[in-house]
């Protein structure tokens, strides 16, 4: 597709301008100051949006369009007021407007067109159109830039972005990896500082558990001290107890003691006496048996004798069982009261033994001590 012909409306120096074009290579011709320049801006305009601003309007004027029409007859103009700035496309009775374009060429046009600016390190660059006294294409520009268009014309450009984004991605993993073996340096000597202090603080640690066990070691013996101190303060008190009883005590007298032991061996006797009195029990019943036997004799004395000797046994028999009652009872009593003192002396010896000394004289209490003690 090319450019048939233009048409202008108060764009610059013209008023109204029209031109036709033919396929190939076109000449513009004229005077100094006849507005061939602005033709091309024209063209530029409706293309690119370029220049930006009122600059392409006339002056005095109010409204400028400037049209370029297509070999197939299809027209693209560009229009610029105070009040409008917009584009339209033109194919034959229909044009298609758009409004409020701003500063980018609408899609449509430039898809119609089929020419647009070469992005190049951000900026747009137009290589379509060159600029009037220009030199050569790009010769007054870098060599670098040239590259770069060169590069972006060819598409070596992407290959310049992949091998800028590999460098990018090679440097970023030589410094992620610098970081990483910064932080593993670093990691390990945080490691080797905290197994240090490991190895320290489980010194300590064995130190105070070694503490601990023989401190347990020695509150078991001093609960066994205080139990032993609260077994002996009982003790001590059973034995304060035991030697106010021990105190208490009223020994009899020695003359009584001896009346007790007269008394004691007449118990002795009187026990004998029952047992023999037993053993004549026993005779007697025999002889009454025999008696029971024997024929009852007819004579009435002698029956009267026999009677007369029965009560005399009989009432001599009463009377041996009273005695043998009385001694009895005065034997139980002594048998209690040696019964008692027997305890009571067993009792003190055993906490004599227990206290260990003497609470009087403060001797030391042994078997053979208390085998001479005599109560």
């Amino acid at each position: 597709m090319w450019i048939k012909g233009i048409e202008l409306e108060n764009f610059q120096k013209h008023e109204k301008f029209s031109a036709e074009f033919t396929e190939g290579v076109n000449v513009l011709v004229g005077e100094t100051d006849a507005g061939k320049s602005a033709i091309v801006r024209a063209i530029k305009w409706v293309m690119f949006n370029e220049p930006k601003g009122d600059v392409v309007r006339r002056i005095g004027s109010d409204r400028t369009l400037a049209t370029l029409i297509l070999n197939d007859g299809t027209s693209v103009r560009r229009i610029k007021s105070s009040t409008e700035n917009a584009y339209s496309i033109i194919r034959g009775d229909e044009e298609k407007r758009f409004d409020a374009i701003g500063k980018a060429v609408p899609e449509a046009v430039r898809t119609l067109l089929g020419v647009a600016p070469m992005n190049v390190d951000g900026s747009e660059l137009i290589l379509s159109v060159a600029p009037q006294i220009a030199l050569p294409f790009l010769l007054s520009d870098s060599g670098t830039f040239r590259m770069k268009i060169f590069n972006k014309l060819t598409g070596n450009d992407i290959l310049d972005k992949v091998s800028q984004s590999v460098n990018k991605d090679s440097l970023r993993v030589k410094r992620e990896r610098k970081i990483r073996e910064e932080d593993l340096s670093k990691t390990k000597d945080e490691y080797e500082s905290v197994y240090d202090q490991f190895k320290s603080k489980k010194k300590v640690f064995e130190e105070v558990s070694g503490i601990l066990k023989k401190t347990q070691k020695k509150a078991e013996r001093i609960e066994t001290v205080e139990e032993y101190q609260s077994r002996l303060k009982n003790k001590r008190v059973a034995l304060s107890e035991a030697r106010k009883r021990f105190e208490a005590i009223k020994y009899p007298e020695p003359a009584i003691v001896g009346v007790l032991k007269s008394r004691s061996d007449k118990i002795g006797l009187v026990s004998r006496l029952v047992q023999d009195s037993g053993e004549k029990r026993a005779l007697l019943s025999s002889v009454t048996d025999r008696l029971d036997r024997v024929k009852t004799p007819k004579t009435v004395d002698s029956l009267k004798s026999r009677a007369t000797t029965l009560k005399s046994l009989t009432h001599l028999t009463v009377e041996r069982r009273s005695k043998v009652d009385l001694y009895g009872t005065m034997g139980e009593k002594l048998g209690i009261i040696d019964a008692r003192l027997k305890e009571e002396s067993k009792l003190y010896r055993d906490k004599l033994k227990e206290s260990g000394s003497c609470p009087i004289c403060k001797t030391k209490i042994t078997d053979e001590v208390l085998r001479q003690i005599k109560m």
